[in-house]
């Protein structure tokens, strides 16, 4: 395994805390709204990208790039492969070998080209809702059938039901498979993990595994479900730096296929979208950050923790008798909040209450599928600042409603 390159202590708060103002840049997340009821602008706290400006060294990378002033068609270089593979060697202690990385625009394209690659038309996809969104959309696009596995909410943990997935796999071609959990932020377990590839092997069934939130893990570790004893054969791993170095404008994803006959076939699918090539920005970036981003995302990880920390102050966990709790937060800088016991109160579209009332934009629960009903989704991949801000306003739309 490499040795990290960098420490987080190059990275302080300060750096996280410096704002960079979006709007008007044509972020989708920073659309303009209407203000709030009282007249506030309204907070976004949705879209699953981050307020913090990149890894110094890969805008550096970039700006060569830009200087040099030829954007030819480009090769991603025979250092690539090997630096993406030694992040997550020394990451996660996976070794694989460069050739089983594929290259595609993002992981939703990954995952779909996976579909196609272990299913037929008609075929059942098996996931477990509530999960993020595209999951359903992407298995409909591709004229197949979702098969819901729901995730069990034991007091604020959520679960997988394992004899409903023992059942409902009969009725399944393959698992489309989120880990981290996005959105109840579940970082699986050994445990956990080994009782699913259990079960795939015993129905023979093919893994799709979106491994995009893998760096955000704040309770014990991320495990690759392909690193796990006979795994590698049967399963499309989907990562891909956007997420944690917080560059999705700039697309680019690195599917991991170990097996060469899935390989070859996932490669063939994606020659049939006539989409072969990363960008040539995607290149230089991604190499930087995999080489030099040891610190920062230990740094940011951290930061991240302290949003938590702002949002958990204010909202207990599970297992009280409080309007809204929050989920216990394992990995993911996405919050998982249960403002079900809003409903005593009139409120029935929390998403729209925190809205209107507080000028807080969040995703609505239900557009994860079954069992978000009456969550919110909240982005925190901002400043601590904005954070609590947000929580301040939160609150006082609560009070409105309770006193």
């Amino acid at each position: 395994m490499e040795e990290k390159k960098n420490t987080a202590a190059e990275f302080t708060a300060a750096y996280f805390d410096e704002k960079t103002d979006r709007r008007s840049s044509g972020s989708e997340k920073y659309e303009p709204l209407p203000p709030d009821r009282h007249g506030r602008e309204v907070i976004p706290m949705w879209v699953a990208d981050m307020d913090f400006r990149m890894l110094p060294s890969a805008r550096a990378a970039m700006e060569d790039v830009l200087k040099h002033g030829i954007f030819g068609y480009t090769l991603d270089g025979a250092d690539y492969k090997s630096t993406v593979a030694g992040w997550y060697s020394r990451r996660f202690g996976w070794d694989f070998p460069k050739e089983a990385i594929v290259n595609t625009p993002g992981v939703i394209y990954g995952i779909s080209a996976g579909i196609r690659v272990l299913t037929a038309p008609g075929d059942g996809v098996l996931i477990f809702e509530p999960v993020y969104f595209p999951f359903r959309s992407t298995i409909l696009a591709n004229k197949r059938v979702p098969v819901i596995s729901p995730l069990r909410n034991n007091n604020g943990h959520w679960e997988i039901d394992f004899d409903d997935l023992d059942r409902k796999l009969g009725d399944a071609k393959a698992i489309l498979f989120c880990s981290p959990h996005n959105p109840v932020g579940r970082v699986w377990s050994e445990e956990e993990l080994g009782r699913v590839a259990k079960l795939a092997k015993k129905h023979n069934v093919g893994v799709i595994c979106d491994e995009i939130h893998s760096d955000f893990v704040f309770e014990g570790h991320h495990i690759p479900l392909a690193s796990l004893d006979g795994m590698s054969e049967r399963t499309i791993t989907c990562t891909a730096p956007t997420k944690t170095f917080n560059m999705a404008g700039i697309k680019g994803a690195n599917i991991i296929i170990e097996n060469d006959t899935l390989r070859e076939k996932f490669e063939a699918e994606k020659e049939m979208t006539g989409n072969a090539d990363l960008n040539i920005f995607s290149i230089a970036a991604t190499k930087a950050v995999y080489r030099d981003g040891d610190g920062w995302v230990d740094a940011l990880v951290g930061y991240i923790r302290g949003n938590y920390d702002i949002l958990g102050e204010a909202f207990p966990e599970a297992g009280t008798d409080a309007p809204v709790t929050m989920t216990h937060p394992e990995g993911t800088y996405l919050a998982w909040i249960d403002c079900r016991g809003l409903a005593e109160y009139g409120v029935s579209d929390p998403q729209k209450f925190f809205l209107e009332e507080a000028g807080i934009r969040m995703n609505d629960g239900k557009m994860f599928g079954e069992g978000g009903d009456g969550f919110v989704r909240m982005n925190l991949g901002t400043q601590h600042d904005v954070v609590s801000e947000a929580v301040k306003r939160m609150k006082d739309a609560i009070s409105s409603v309770t006193k």
